[in-house]
């Protein structure tokens, strides 16, 4: 299995290279500016910074859609799926990879985003005392402060990046279908186009219709209370490992 992440890795390094060197150079830009203290071009790099941050890892997620997809296009797919390893060791590999890079680019864009942060509070001394005002402020009137906030915001997060793993799992399966049944033929894309919004649909429609519960206001509270949800997601994404493998292993033809 190490040596398949390896190669899933590997094969799409170039790519993840120039995000990754982006949201370095975003980085640069916020930090310059701060040291500056250019008001102006700290509000334009911190907007650029979240917006390429958050785009950013939902692009390295798609890297991998879009790699299985013209591997599967090749005259050559079948070499991957006839080496001697089983068919879900071989997807599997393919589902860490996009999971690993996907964690690895977050951690990387929240220790920048946090070491930002640390600057600005330096930087703006008289801003962030102003700041702490405000979160007494707004607990004597709601009786949550900013960090309440920002832990909602966190556990939003995580549902947000689990649903967007779902949506890639889908990905994969509406691909496979596609390839499979239109083998030698036009129109894969099309049919997995179709496929992807039929399942994503449905998937949302039922999703949405399952209680979200109030456990209470701290990070695990909020967890639990949608706990429902987040079992249902990850067994959308087990299931479509499981059934890509299934039909690579009996040979579906590509």
């Amino acid at each position: 299995m190490g040596k398949l992440i390896k190669y899933e890795f590997r094969k799409d390094l170039s790519a993840y290279i120039s995000v990754f060197a982006m949201l370095v150079a975003f980085e640069l830009y916020v930090v310059i500016s701060l040291l500056l203290k250019n008001d102006k071009h700290v509000g334009i790099s911190s907007v650029l910074f979240i917006m390429f941050g958050v785009g950013g890892i939902g692009i390295v997620m798609l890297m991998g859609v879009i790699s299985y997809t013209r591997e599967l296009g090749s005259k050559y797919s079948y070499m991957t799926f006839m080496l001697p390893r089983s068919t879900h060791q071989i997807v599997g590999a393919k589902y860490l990879t996009v999971l690993i890079v996907t964690v690895a680019s977050t951690a990387l864009y929240s220790v920048m985003l946090y070491l930002d942060m640390l600057l600005a509070q330096n930087v703006y001394a008289d801003q962030f005392r102003m700041v702490k005002l405000v979160d007494e402020f707004i607990k004597t009137i709601s009786g949550k402060g900013i960090a309440d906030f920002a832990v909602a915001l966190a556990v939003t997060v995580i549902g947000i990046w689990l649903n967007i793993l779902v949506t890639v799992s889908f990905a994969y399966l509406s691909v496979t279908l596609s390839y499979s049944l239109l083998s030698g033929k036009k129109g894969k894309v099309s049919l997995a186009v179709l496929f992807f919004l039929v399942l994503r649909i449905v998937s949302y429609i039922g999703i949405s219709k399952i209680p979200v519960f109030d456990y209470g206001q701290t990070f695990m509270e909020m967890i639990k209370g949608s706990w429902i949800v987040y079992l249902i997601e990850i067994i959308f994404v087990i299931g479509t490992y499981l059934g890509i493998s299934e039909m690579l292993k009996k040979k579906v033809s590509l």
